[in-house]
This record gives structure tokens, sequence and C-alpha cells, in this order.
């Protein structure tokens, strides 16, 4: 029998309904080989075996942060905002027919999107505020870079969220401007970025969106 390189003793949570708790665990070149009675993983234990005993202690399973920000992805990933990501449309082409079709869809409802990003959907257009007024004549058109951290807005969009070039800048955030002061339709950090998107998403529709993102996140463990 392999000898394990780290047996730990003491309460393991497993996260697993049909046996939520064991006594010890053990761990071969990186990976968990058991999980069980003390004495039966005890039996893993060789001369070079390292050992912890957590005594009233427990071990869980790690939950390893990526940097997400699950409000923004509940947000940016909810039905309202077409997915344009580049794991999700990855030719430039692509990415403008569909921002043209859900703006011909949606009409003066508005448009919203997540995902440009001309580092790699190589080819797209320059969000100016006259490409962006030109694509969505009628009604808003809100597109958030793949990044997170910045957003492009037409100026029907800057209207019914009350954004005028004497509009102060939210704290930490900032919105662009031309060399006259009046507003280019980009938005740099969150704050800029949400107040896009008073007309698409209300505070009720929160909760629901929160929910729909904690599943998803379940999913991928």
């Amino acid at each position: 029998m392999a000898h394990a390189d780290l047996v730990i003793t003491g309460t393991v949570l497993t996260v697993d309904e049909a046996r939520p708790t064991a006594e010890a665990l053990a761990v071969t070149d990186g990976r968990i080989v058991a999980v069980g009675n003390r004495s039966d993983v005890n039996e893993l234990i060789g001369p070079d075996t390292r050992t912890i005993d957590l005594g009233s202690g427990c071990v869980m399973p790690g939950f390893v942060e990526a940097h997400g920000h699950p409000l923004m992805e509940a947000v940016a990933l909810s039905d309202r905002f077409v997915d344009i990501r580049p794991v999700t449309i990855g030719r430039a082409d692509a990415v403008v027919d569909a921002i043209r079709g859900e703006v011909t869809r949606r009409g003066a409802e508005g448009a919203y999107f997540n995902g440009w990003d001309p580092l790699l959907q190589t080819g797209l257009p320059e969000p100016t505020l006259a490409w962006l007024d030109e694509t969505a004549p009628e009604g808003p058109l809100v597109i958030i870079h793949n990044s997170g951290h910045k957003a492009f807005f037409n100026s029907h969009a800057a209207r019914i969220n009350g954004l005028t070039r004497d509009t102060p800048d939210p704290k930490g955030s900032s919105y662009g401007r031309d060399a006259g002061g009046e507003l280019d339709g980009t938005a740099v950090e969150i704050g800029a970025v949400f107040s896009l998107l008073g007309d698409a998403i209300k505070p009720d529709d929160y909760p629901a969106m929160l929910r729909a993102e904690c599943a998803r996140l379940n999913r991928a463990g």
C-alpha cells in the first residue's frame, strides 16, 4: 500500500449530503486520495508522511476567490444584457451584427451589451459617440467593456439617465469629456458604469439577478 504525503485528522466537512463529516483525510501528490474513519486513513501513514491533528478544529474544501464581482456579474450576465464577450463571439463583424440586431429588436426600449474587447475581437470600430448615436438613434445603447471597468453609451442613454456636461463624476469614477467639456460617451469604473443602467434594471430586479448569479457560481463549484 502506498503511503500518503499528508494525513489530516479531526472533523472533515465533506460537503457531501450522504456523509457530511469524516474523521480524517489523506493527500498524495496534491490530491485527496482518502476520506473516512481515522483508523482506516491512518493505515496510509508512512515514515515520510506529514500528519496534522486538528484537535477540536475542522477542515473543509477551500474556496478560491479568483477576483470575481458577483453583483457586476449578476447584472452583466443577466437576460437584459446580450453577451458579446470574446468567449461567446470571437469575430468583430459578428459583434457588430449582434449589436445592430439587438438595437433593431429593442428599439426605444434600449439595447445593453457586455464583453466588448478590441484586443481579442480585432477590427472592432472605435466606439465614438458618433458611432454609438448612429448605431442606436432611437433608444439607449450601453456597451460594457470586457474588463468591466469601462462602458460606452450613446446620447439617448445619457439623456434618460439625466447625464449632462455638468454632471459631477461619481466617487472613484468618471465620465469622458471632449475638449469642449461635453460627454464623449465613455464611463470609467463602476459608479459611472452603473449610472447608465437605471432605465434597464430596477432595484427590485437585483435580488433575482443575484440569486441567478449565485446559482451559476454554485454550478461551477
